[in-house]
């Protein structure tokens, strides 16, 4: 029995009956197999009509098939957004990775990813309804899917009476494509919720002021333009309130808040409460978030030497790959106020004109006007 004084569970964490959940999870178990086998056994005639000796060879033309399914999956997903008016931070098909610029992608190959995953980020502009994009955004994914397989499948069936390795293949294609809208729809969660989850939750909630749409408010007003010191602070307060990581976002918001300011001493101290949390998180999640919290030291170190606090470790200690794909002003502005403090002015403001430029290329407005100021905050010193 629910506690009187415990809030309803908002529609934003709904989930279907667990027996309904079951009853979805082995129908996509079902989907999944019967995807595989014909889609491997249309790739193997394919090939036998280049050479029937290496027919077995469509195993591995059949794993670039499902590569690019998934990629036309996150596709559909990032033209849904745009289209909606969201704003795509990242997206990726595999271990291929894309970090959306105000001019194009920058594109790396990351080991660490499962080959056959697909992600996309995107916020919505909280400043108008979120509902309708987010709803976009979610179906298009799918969409893309079943549009791309019912159009493979027409052209395979005007084949049909000629044959060949192209008709083979398009049927592959399909019988990939097809299940997979059918399977994302299903609403069931795993590690995160399907896109047919995500679309009944928009469906059934009303309130998007609910606390669990907190972190896409906040990132959708930084990425209009709202620095983090002019960001409603009880909206930041409840990140605090959520489960792990979202406090570490909680002090990433009050850290930048604090920066903006220039109040170097306060964000400083935040150091003590960033060992606090990161060591409360299980070994494991820290693990995924190593870059993340690389960052928030790395941006202590900075604020402790902009307060003349002494360093223990270099200010970009801890920095790697990871660091520098998700945050590339960081580095920069780091070396630039090293030189600043050795007394090379000259290749200080050269990594401060490098800083400013990476951060114009950002889809984040908000990531460009902190970057300035911190900027003009290590000229001045």
């Amino acid at each position: 029995m629910q506690d009187a004084a415990t809030p309803p569970p908002s529609d934003f964490a709904w989930n279907p009956p667990p027996a309904a959940q079951l009853a979805c999870k082995v129908l996509q178990g079902v989907l999944n197999w019967l995807a595989i086998v014909a889609s491997v056994a249309c790739c193997c005639v394919a090939v036998a009509f280049w050479r029937e000796d290496l027919g077995f060879l469509g195993i591995f033309l059949c794993v670039a098939l499902w590569v690019l399914a998934v990629a036309v999956h996150e596709g559909g997903h990032v033209l849904g957004a745009r289209a909606s008016g969201m704003t795509v931070f990242h997206a990726s098909v595999g271990r291929l990775e894309f970090k959306a610029q105000r001019r194009g992608w920058r594109v790396r190959w990351n080991r660490k990813k499962p080959q056959l995953a697909g992600l996309v980020v995107a916020f919505p502009d909280p400043r108008v309804p979120m509902r309708a994009p987010c709803m976009l955004m979610t179906v298009a994914g799918p969409a893309a899917n079943a549009l791309v397989g019912g159009l493979c499948a027409l052209l395979a069936a005007a084949l049909w009476e000629r044959g060949g390795s192209a008709c083979w293949l398009l049927l592959s294609f399909a019988s990939i494509n097809l299940p997979l809208a059918l399977t994302n729809l299903l609403p069931t969660q795993k590690h995160a919720a399907s896109d047919g989850l995500m679309l009944l939750r928009w469906l059934r909630a009303r309130d998007e002021a609910a606390p669990e749409l907190v972190f896409a408010r906040l990132n959708g007003l930084s990425a209009v333009g709202t620095t983090a010191d002019q960001l409603p602070p009880d909206q930041v307060a409840l990140l605090e309130t959520q489960p792990a990581p979202m406090p570490l976002v909680h002090l990433w918001f009050v850290l930048k808040a604090d920066q903006n300011r220039l109040d170097w001493h306060r964000a400083a101290a935040l150091h003590d409460v960033l060992e606090e949390r990161v060591a409360a998180m299980p070994v494991e999640q820290q693990a995924g978030l190593e870059a993340f919290i690389a960052q928030l030291r790395c941006e202590i170190r900075f604020s402790r030497a902009m307060a003349g606090i002494p360093n223990d470790a270099e200010l970009e200690h801890g920095l790697d790959a990871d660091a520098d794909w998700h945050y590339p002003t960081l580095r920069l502005r780091c070396r630039a106020l090293t030189a600043a403090r050795a007394g090379d002015a000259a290749l200080a403001r050269q990594l401060l004109e490098q800083t400013r430029a990476s951060a114009r290329q950002s889809v984040d407005l908000a990531m460009e006007k902190s970057e300035h100021r911190l900027c003009e905050a290590v000229l001045a010193a």
